[in-house]
C-alpha cells in the first residue's frame, strides 16, 4: 500500500535539498519525526483503550534475545 503523505514529503524535501546528501540527512530526519509522531499516537491510544499499564508492563518484560538451537 503506498501512502501518498510519504510522495508529499519526498517532494517537500526535493525543494529544500538540491543535494542527494542533503535529501538523505532530511530523509532521516524526517522518519526519526514520523517514529515518534506514531509513538506518540500509540501511547495516547493505549490510554484511550484503557490497556496503558498492559502495555507498560509487555514493554518492560524481558525478551529471549538468544535464538533456539535447531533440532
Amino acid at each position: 500500500m503506498l501512502d501518498s503523505r510519504i510522495e508529499k514529503v519526498d517532494l517537500a524535501l526535493t525543494e529544500i535539498a538540491k543535494d542527494p546528501s542533503e535529501k538523505v540527512a532530511l530523509w532521516q530526519w524526517a522518519c526519526r519525526e514520523m517514529l515518534h509522531e506514531t509513538l506518540i499516537g500509540m501511547h495516547q491510544l493505549s490510554h484511550l483503550a484503557g490497556i496503558s499499564q498492559q502495555v507498560a508492563n509487555d514493554w518492560r518484560a524481558p525478551v529471549d534475545v538468544i535464538a533456539p538451537e535447531k533440532p
